[in-house]
């Protein structure tokens, strides 16, 4: 029972703790982006992208010390697929996202060369030291390129009609690495913040791919079993995502709990 308990205060303590480092990453990443005059996509593409991914690359790094490999890319993996499927689709229950593909042509871009890269060189089931600094390399590539990129602008709606304790519940219930970006993304849409919403969400599995695992490569040579599927499942969400966004303006709370429900079915393929 004690152990439970403790728990359960814990896992407050944190989301509290979430959501006010939510709100303040937020704001200071608007009067960022305000002062460095770029738009709020660039700061949610860099700067926010990082600060969440920052347990992700914290594990990466412990499990290679630890020589828990398998893990390591599994983190990174299920976490991206997490992003799209969680960080969201949950939102997208109470906001609908308003925004078009060709907004973020260059990001998808980026995030297609990422995933081809990293399928490529895990074809011989490792990463070895050259591959790991051909990640990181791309890496440095994707931030300066962000930074040049022109400004893109989108809009979010506020649906009246949706039970916002539902969706601060379901965050609550959805443990993991992947509960900064989901945090983030919800105050962010609060705060009409749309840029840095979507910036966070495909920022974060950019850097997951590119500067955790190239990190951790440094470290040592990872050793994986095959990711195929993973690897292929998380290029899906992204297409899904350049499909809603080019085709249908956006997330909604249909599209939204379509992401949702493509979780919960990789999430219990895993277990299964």
């Amino acid at each position: 029972m004690l152990p439970m308990l403790s728990s359960i205060f814990f896992l407050i303590v944190g989301s509290i703790g979430l959501y006010f480092g939510s709100e303040w990453l937020i704001d200071g990443a608007k009067n960022l982006a305000k002062r460095l005059k770029i738009s709020d996509l660039v700061i949610g593409l860099t700067i926010v992208s990082i600060g969440t991914s920052f347990p992700e690359l914290v594990i990466g790094l412990i499990s290679a010390w630890e020589g828990y490999n398998d893990f390591i890319l599994g983190n990174v993996l299920g976490s991206n697929i997490a992003n799209i499927g969680l960080a969201l689709g949950l939102p997208a229950l109470l906001y609908n996202i308003s925004f078009h593909s060709r907004d973020l042509t260059s990001v998808f871009i980026y995030n297609l060369i990422a995933v081809a890269y990293l399928y490529y060189i895990l074809l011989d089931d490792k990463i070895v030291l050259i591959e790991a600094q051909g990640l990181l390399f791309i890496f440095v590539v994707y931030m300066i390129g962000s930074f040049l990129r022109p400004d893109a602008t989108a809009k979010i709606e506020l649906d009246e009609d949706d039970n916002l304790s539902l969706i601060v519940g379901m965050t609550v219930v959805a443990i993991g690495t992947s509960l900064p970006e989901i945090f983030v993304t919800l105050i962010a849409l609060s705060k009409n913040a749309i840029g840095i919403s979507l910036g966070n969400i495909i920022g974060s599995n950019i850097f997951n791919i590119l500067f955790v695992l190239g990190s951790v490569g440094l470290v040592g040579p990872i050793d994986v079993t095959d990711v195929t599927f993973e690897i292929f499942l998380g290029l899906f969400l992204l297409f899904l995502l350049w499909i809603f966004g080019m085709f249908f303006n956006g997330l909604n709370k249909f599209s939204g709990a379509f992401l949702v429900l493509l979780y919960i079915i990789f999430a219990y393929l895993q277990f299964s």
